[in-house]
C-alpha cells in the first residue's frame, strides 16, 4: 500500500486497528467501538467528511454541499481530492455501498 503523506501512519502502523475494524460484526458493535475510540469531535469530523464524499459521489455541486452541510469549500475540495485520486478508499467503499451509474471518478467534473 502506498503511503500518501509522511505525517500519516503507515498501513503497517494501523494493521491492528484495521483488523479490529474488520472484525466488527454489526452496526451496534461498530458504533460502540467508534464511540470508545474517538472523541465526539473526531466522530463529527469523520461523519461530515463521509457525508461530503457521498454527496460528491452522487454528483451534487460544491455550492449545494457547502450550503447543506455548512462546511467550508476547502474541506469539500479536500474530500474531493481524496475521493477522486487513484486507489481512493472513499471510492472503494462508495462503489460497494452506493453504486450509481454515471457517477464514477472518471466522469467527475469540478462542479464548484
Amino acid at each position: 500500500m502506498e503511503r500518501l503523506d509522511s505525517s500519516r501512519p503507515s498501513p503497517e502502523d494501523l494493521s491492528e486497528l484495521l483488523l479490529a475494524l474488520m472484525s466488527l460484526q454489526n452496526e451496534q458493535e461498530g458504533y460502540e467501538f467508534l464511540v470508545d475510540l474517538c472523541s465526539a469531535s473526531e466522530l463529527s469530523t469523520m461523519q461530515e467528511r463521509w457525508e461530503i464524499a457521498r454527496s460528491l459521489w452522487s454528483g451534487l455541486p460544491y455550492k449545494r454541499i457547502e450550503s447543506e452541510t455548512q462546511t467550508s469549500s476547502t474541506t469539500i475540495a479536500r474530500v474531493a481530492k481524496s475521493l477522486f485520486r487513484p486507489c481512493s478508499g472513499y471510492e472503494s467503499v462508495l462503489k460497494r455501498l452506493l453504486p450509481l451509474a454515471g457517477h464514477r471518478r472518471d466522469n467527475f467534473v469540478d462542479r464548484k
